[in-house]
């Protein structure tokens, strides 16, 4: 099975032109698929992968609003507070992002987006420990991937969970 996983978008599908390239089972985007819910041509670019058989899993980035929401719940992509199993690895879900300097449409506390993953793992009902695949948006807290111009902005709850 082929798992391909993408990030930050921002709306230009022309990406995804060449992730089809390597013929994915299975595309995993990780957040940001729209730039503020401009550009939403990305989102009728996921409906033809999926028409190709292309299986689609994603979670909502902090750019993302509302209407990115709906349409990606409409498309029955959204993985957000979901779990997925495929060939025997549990993919997890955690949207949004925690609170940034940013102030993006999909922020979070700490708290909600640790108990987002603590009450989706309960759901699966087993010690999933070592054996899922965690999809969020968000950096660990403290990392090479959180450091911006504004310091370090990744997620504790992230990191604690990883």
């Amino acid at each position: 099975m082929r798992v391909v996983g993408v990030t930050d978008l921002h709306g230009r599908y022309h990406h995804l032109e060449k992730v089809r390239q390597y013929k994915p089972d299975v595309l995993v985007i990780s957040g940001d698929i729209t730039n503020f819910a401009r550009d939403l041509k990305v989102i009728d670019y996921l409906r033809y992968l999926q028409k190709e058989g292309i299986k689609i899993f994603a979670v909502p980035g902090n750019c993302d609003t509302l209407e990115v929401i709906d349409r990606i719940n409409e498309l029955g992509i959204n993985l957000d507070g979901r779990w997925v199993k495929i060939g025997g690895i549990y993919y997890v879900g955690i949207g949004g992002s925690n609170r940034t300097p940013f102030n993006t449409p999909n922020e979070y506390s700490e708290e909600e987006l640790y108990f987002k993953f603590i009450n989706t793992v309960k759901e699966i009902g087993k010690n999933i420990r070592g054996r899922f695949i965690l999809i969020t948006h968000a950096p660990p807290f403290n990392t090479m991937a959180d450091r911006t111009l504004e310091g370090n902005v990744g997620s504790v709850a992230i990191r604690r969970i990883i």
